[in-house]
C-alpha cells in the first residue's frame, strides 16, 4: 500500500507538463469568453410590466399604511394601561412607569397570588 505520497507525486508531475498547462489555459480562456459575451436581448412582455408595476404599487401602499399607522396619535390615550408587578409599592411603580406615556386615564395593577397552579 503506497498511500497518498505516490498519488501526490504523480499529480505534481502531471501538472508540471506542457499539455496540462495548455488545457488549463484553453479552459480559462473559454470560460472568460463565455462570461464576457452579452446575452441576446429579449423584449419584456406586457404581463411582466403589469406585474412589476402592481408589485411596486402594493409596496408603496404597504409603506404608506405603516407610516400613517405609526404617526397617528398616542396609543396611551386609547385605553387603560395594564401593569403586572408584585410587592408593597406596586401601585407607585405602576404609576411611575405609566407617567412616561403622557396623560393616562387609568392604571390597572394586576398582582399575582402567592400559589399558582391547579
Amino acid at each position: 500500500m503506497r498511500g497518498f505520497g505516490g498519488s501526490v507525486r504523480i499529480l505534481i508531475a502531471m501538472i508540471n507538463t506542457a499539455p496540462f498547462r495548455f488545457i488549463a489555459i484553453v479552459l480559462i480562456v473559454t470560460l472568460l469568453v463565455m462570461v464576457a459575451t452579452p446575452e441576446k436581448a429579449n423584449a419584456i412582455e406586457p404581463l411582466m410590466i403589469i406585474g412589476i408595476v402592481g408589485a411596486a404599487v402594493a409596496v408603496m401602499v404597504l409603506i404608506g399604511y405603516l407610516i400613517i399607522a405609526n404617526a397617528k396619535g398616542s396609543r396611551a390615550d386609547n385605553g387603560p394601561i395594564y401593569v403586572a408587578c408584585n410587592g408593597d409599592d406596586c401601585l407607585a411603580l405602576a404609576t411611575q412607569a405609566a407617567a412616561s406615556y403622557g396623560t393616562v386615564l387609568s392604571v390597572h395593577v394586576v398582582s399575582p397570588v402567592e400559589t399558582q397552579g391547579p
